[in-house]
């Protein structure tokens, strides 16, 4: 923890990082129901955007963690509640997608 506090990054690198993260998040969701139109949407989704939909809300709690974690000493300002905010959205609703796919997995019998 001491080297997440301790280094010399902007101030606003992790939030911006987050925003970008959640907004490429966003965009393979809709790459994702561009592609869900058939019975089976999720296996006609390009294993790109798979990769994206699956990684990128790890990324986000990571990268809220240590933006918590850099902002101990500092107040938050309103940039960092807004990437939080996104963060916090992206993975949540990346969570519902999950539960959803896996659902309709089970109830194909695979």
């Amino acid at each position: 923890m001491q080297a997440i506090t301790n280094n010399r990054t902007p101030r606003s690198a992790l939030s911006i990082g987050l925003l970008v993260c959640s907004a490429v998040w966003f965009v393979g969701v809709g790459a994702w129901y561009a592609t869900s139109a058939s019975k089976d949407g999720w296996s006609e989704t390009p294993l790109f955007w798979m990769l994206i939909l699956t990684v990128t809300p790890v990324m986000c709690i990571i990268g809220g963690v240590a933006l918590v974690i850099a902002r101990r000493q500092s107040r938050f300002t309103w940039f960092d509640w807004c990437a939080l905010g996104a963060a916090s959205i992206a993975v949540v609703l990346g969570c519902l997608l999950v539960t959803m796919v896996m659902g309709s997995m089970h109830a194909m019998g695979i």
